[in-house]
């Protein structure tokens, strides 16, 4: 269970954007295996890896989320006079989205569709 323990540790960080991508590798790799612990664990004791599993994979999501808006935040109350150097962080960091693109476009949709139909 230190796999889980990571995870948490993860979680109970404070967001910023640097973060994001880690985050979301997490989040994939155990999005990945999410329905193979199931099968591996089949039995009531496993119930609670399951359940833990689906547990972390809802917080890495939503940390996701959460250090993408971030990121926002950050690019909308940007003054600083170091703009070129700004200018860059910030192209370096689209082009790391525009590679996780679909998987990140696919979380960020589907939580606010969940959060839209819940309201």
């Amino acid at each position: 269970m230190q796999l889980f323990n990571f995870a948490e540790a993860i979680l109970s960080l404070e967001r910023c954007s640097e973060k994001l991508f880690r985050i979301h590798d997490m989040y994939d790799a155990l999005d990945n295996v999410y329905l193979d612990l199931k099968a591996l664990f089949s039995d009531d004791s496993g119930d609670f890896v399951y359940t833990e599993a689906k547990v972390i994979l809802a917080g890495l999501g939503d940390a996701t989320k959460g250090t993408f808006v971030e990121f926002e935040k950050a690019v909308q109350h940007e003054s600083s006079r170091m703009v070129a150097k700004f200018i860059g962080y910030v192209m370096n960091y689209m082009k790391l989205l525009v590679e996780y693109g679909d998987s990140l476009n696919f979380l960020l949709t589907s939580k606010r569709n969940n959060t839209e139909s819940s309201g």
